[in-house]
């Protein structure tokens, strides 16, 4: 995985402002989970979900606007019956209970009701007849939450949905395949099982006092007398338990369920067969609404409101945007960037502000776009699980480089010198010199697995992946050997990154709370604490003393920060969502740096370059000869040099070739032929001169 920091060609010796706060670019800036959907056959509706997310619609989700209400906390239902004029009451449940009897104009926030704190299940009959339940407790009103009434069953357990078909007749289940019935509005209940031996959620749904459905675990159960016996009527029906299921239809034989594999169901026989549907973008569903007509809405992850028309399997997101999670960004400098993940590809020309969404549709069946390279403002390349992709016209027009059949490409696609290389879950290193025309692929004996290379400059570089496997390359990638590392065995490393020939890092896969360093070419391994324990993804340097590190799980997104070359590690961003990758880019005024992963988020901190007061703000003529060079470039140093003095090279692209201590002479050996700018910084001066590398 690659995370090249960019640079202007002309550079500045600089100091730091604060850096600015992060900001959101992509999909959009809320993206809370919406938990429930609330839809009244008038138009009017509500979506709730997390850390008080309230939107209500006029018009079946067309459109959505926040309300004026501050809705404090968590919120998982909404439902609601009609007031007999036109109108309807809606009641969302959750942290606090809330009631609107006029479509949304005005909203009551209600006292809470005693023994039940959070709200996680909700069943409204009336507009002031309802029933309520946290995991252990059952209550239910007559008179709009005025008054409360527990009737929950003896023994219960912990609930996993209940359904009241009228103030009588009513079936709970629990996590234990059991269903309590009553007959009496809770008054009296009679304890059922499922299915002998399967302790497993069930959730009832019923059409009529004697005939009903109940989900239990994956399998679809059907009753004829009122639950107390049950035939299971579908095997498999469903990917894992199911946390929403509806009626879609009068007659009680189309039916819509979210399950927790992350897929809706539906059928419309009954339960006897069931169609699995993938919503867009993938990610979870949770609690759904279902009008007669057909309609369906689910809230899902990242302000997601899919619906579907007519009981129909296709299903579009109410809220655009694009959600897959983003494996690589990468930028060409502080304007142009490229972001790929899933079947997501996009562009942007504006640093971020605006991103362009590509339909690679063609390409992607088995082909979860990876990884980006970006050579030119028009010629880009991207890699999947099975292709290599490659556009010269800036997106408009892409053609197929490489497609593999029995294997899996992995996280790199790197360029060095004049090829273009990536590695494979199989363990081979794919290799072109004519711009995917023709492939080598080179393995190394006792490597069955790796995820991503880097190299430190054209001719060294190192590949890592499961088993602690390490190999490298001193000849650009044409032979690679193992190298015999002290990495404890098993490791299983997500990424690399080489600042010189024998300066690295390592990030494996488990919960840590460090990464390793080498200093020797990889031969030995330290470790370097890190003050987070997390799921790391990968590390970035900046330059030699200026690094990220950044990683985390789904529901938690960090980054943390050096400044003296990973002696130390402090925290720079920490948000909701898994961050999948890091990039940095700067000009001589500006450095932005952009994270991507989880839900398409994608976020820039943005900090300005000042040159400081004590330093010089022009660079001064740097002494060099030969120029051209083909070999040894020697240097007249100034007199007084601090001890910290360094010199860097870049091309002309702003990539930083080479770094090292001050010294007299420095080697252009491995420089491919070309213009390049060397640069003498002290901490108090800048030096820089261009020199020609000649064909040797």
């Amino acid at each position: 995985m690659r995370h090249a920091t960019l640079l202007t060609f002309v550079l500045f010796f600089t100091a730091l402002l604060p850096a600015q706060e992060w900001e959101r670019q992509h999909p959009f800036d809320d993206m809370r989970d919406v938990l429930d959907i609330g839809m009244c056959p008038n138009g009017f509706g509500v979506m709730v979900g997390e850390d008080g997310l309230v939107m209500q619609t006029q018009d079946f989700g067309q459109s959505w606007a926040y309300t004026a209400e501050n809705f404090v906390g968590t919120h998982r239902e909404a439902a609601c019956a009609p007031n007999g004029d036109g109108t309807y009451t809606t009641w969302i449940a959750g942290n606090d209970l809330w009631r609107s009897t006029d479509d949304g104009q005005s909203w009551e926030k209600l006292p809470d009701p005693e023994g039940v704190g959070s709200t996680f299940f909700m069943n409204v009959l009336q507009p002031d007849e309802l029933f309520i339940a946290n995991y252990v407790t059952l209550l239910k009103t007559a008179d709009g939450g005025s008054s409360w009434e527990e009737i929950t069953p003896d023994s219960l357990g912990f609930i996993s949905n209940f359904f009241f078909l009228d103030s009588d007749h009513g079936w709970v289940g629990n996590r234990d395949g059991q269903l309590f019935i009553t007959q009496d509005g809770g008054q009296n209940w009679d304890k059922v099982t499922i299915a002998e031996g399967l302790e497993e959620y069930v959730e009832p749904l019923f059409i009529d006092e004697l005939n009903g459905y109940a989900s239990l675990r994956e399998d679809f159960y059907q009753t004829t007398d009122g639950g107390y016996t049950w035939e299971k009527i579908a095997d498999n029906a469903f990917g894992n338990y199911t946390d929403d299921m509806m009626f879609m239809d009068e007659a009680g034989q189309a039916i819509v369920a979210t399950s927790f594999d992350k897929r809706i169901y539906q059928s419309v026989d009954g339960g006897l067969n069931w169609t699995r549907i993938t919503p867009p973008d993938g990610g979870f569903v949770y609690g759904l609404e279902a009008l007669p007509d057909g309609q369906v809405w689910v809230g899902g992850e990242f302000r997601s409101v899919f619906y579907s028309s007519g009981a129909g399997t296709q299903y579009v997101n109410q809220i655009p945007g694009i959600r897959e999670s983003l494996q690589e960004i990468a930028f060409l400098d502080l304007n142009l960037g490229w972001a790929v993940g899933g079947s997501a590809v996009l562009k942007t020309t504006d640093g971020g502000g605006n991103w362009e969404a590509f339909n690679l549709f063609d390409f992607t069946t088995e082909n979860s776009f990876k990884q980006v390279l970006i050579l030119s403002e028009q010629e880009v390349w991207i890699s999947g699980n099975r292709k290599v992709l490659r556009t010269t016209t800036g997106g408009t027009v892409w053609e197929e480089v490489l497609e593999v059949s029995d294997d899996i490409l992995q996280f790199a696609l790197e360029k060095v010198g004049n090829s273009i290389m990536l590695v494979s879950r199989d363990g081979l290193v794919y290799r072109t010199e004519d711009d995917g025309v023709s492939w080598e692929s080179t393995s190394v004996a006792g490597i069955d697995r790796l995820r991503t290379l880097a190299f430190a400059n054209d001719d060294v570089g190192y590949a890592v992946g499961s088993q602690s496997s390490l190999i490298k390359t001193t000849d650009g990638g044409a032979s690679w050997s193992q190298l015999s590392a002290d990495l404890p065995e098993g490791l299983n490393i997500l990424d690399v990154h080489f600042m010189s020939p024998d300066t690295g890092w390592i990030v494996n896969r488990d919960l840590s709370d460090h990464i390793w360093k080498t200093v020797d070419g990889g031969l030995s391994w330290t470790p370097a604490t890190v003050s987070a324990n997390t799921y790391w993804q990968g590390v970035t340097f900046a330059n030699d003393t200026l690094g990220y590190l950044f990683g985390g799980s789904s529901i938690v997104g960090k980054v943390y920060q050096t400044t003296d070359g990973g002696d130390s590690w402090s925290a720079a961003h920490s948000i909701n969502l898994q961050i999948n990758d890091v990039y940095v880019a700067a000009n001589e005024s500006t450095r932005s740096v952009w994270t991507a992963g989880l839900g398409g988020n994608i976020e820039r901190q943005e900090t300005d370059l000042v040159v400081s007061g004590t330093r010089s703000t022009v660079p001064q003529a740097l002494q060099l000869a030969p120029n051209p060079a083909s070999g040894t470039l020697y240097l007249q140093l100034p007199d007084q040099l601090s001890p910290n003095a360094r010199i860097e090279v870049y091309s002309t692209a702003g990539q930083l070739i080479s770094q090292q201590v001050a010294a007299p002479y420095l080697s252009t050996t491995h420089w491919p032929p070309g213009l390049y700018l060397v640069r003498l910084t002290d901490g108090r001066s800048v030096y820089q001169a261009k020199v020609i590398k000649a064909q040797p």
